[in-house]
């Protein structure tokens, strides 16, 4: 969850006084990158350490799962941010925003992607899971 309407994160006061919030994995849309980028800032100076671990996991998580010319695009951005405001919530703003682009790549990628798209490619041809994975791409 990112605050909202925060004028400034870091004033602690300002994020602690927050009462909206977006929830970034669900709508990482409503959150512009430069709150994300100052609320992960406000994570890594001054907030507990179950954010800070939390955070961290993420990022961790997300270098090793994420596609590696997906990743390798977006840290190139990452790391070219300062060390105070790299952290596993700005690497998902990031790799969301990246994979929302209207691209001839992402819809290359699509096409191919149904293309190949066979009921046969799930074990025991299960439509369950089949139309759930459909529905997710």
């Amino acid at each position: 969850m990112i605050p909202e309407s925060v004028a400034d994160f870091s004033d602690h006061r300002h994020v602690l006084a927050a009462t909206s919030f977006v929830n970034l994995l669900t709508h990482h849309q409503g959150a512009d990158l430069e709150s994300v980028i100052g609320y992960q800032e406000f994570i890594n100076t001054a907030a507990d350490t179950v954010e800070i671990d939390s955070s961290n996991m993420v990022l961790r998580i997300l270098q090793h799962t994420t596609e590696k010319s997906l990743l390798l695009c977006v840290k190139q951005t990452h790391d070219g941010l300062p060390q105070s405001r790299q952290g596993g919530l700005v690497l998902f703003k990031l790799i969301a925003d990246a994979i929302d682009k209207d691209t001839f790549e992402n819809r290359q990628a699509l096409l191919d992607w149904l293309k190949s798209f066979s009921i046969l490619n799930f074990d025991g041809e299960n439509v369950d899971i089949a139309s759930t994975r459909f529905t997710a791409i």
